[in-house]
């Protein structure tokens, strides 16, 4: 089926006003990159702190049982 001119003319429209997005859509691109990746940075910062805390707070168990008395029943 050929395309008339009014066809070609909606189409060159409608790429126009698709074209005229881009800047739009690859800014929200960039923020949710930018987002993603501080969001990931703040993970593995709190999974780190989070496994010393645990590695400091079985020593401490540790050390507090080797401290108490052992009773024998």
């Amino acid at each position: 089926m050929p395309h008339t001119s009014s066809s070609r003319e909606q189409l060159l429209e409608t790429l126009l006003e698709y074209e005229m997005e881009i800047p739009e859509a690859e800014a929200a691109a960039a923020e949710a990159q930018r987002r993603y990746e501080s969001a990931r940075a703040e993970f593995e910062y709190l999974y780190n702190m989070n496994r010393r805390l645990t590695q400091q707070l079985a020593r401490l168990q540790q050390q507090l049982e080797g401290r108490r008395p052992r009773r024998f029943y």
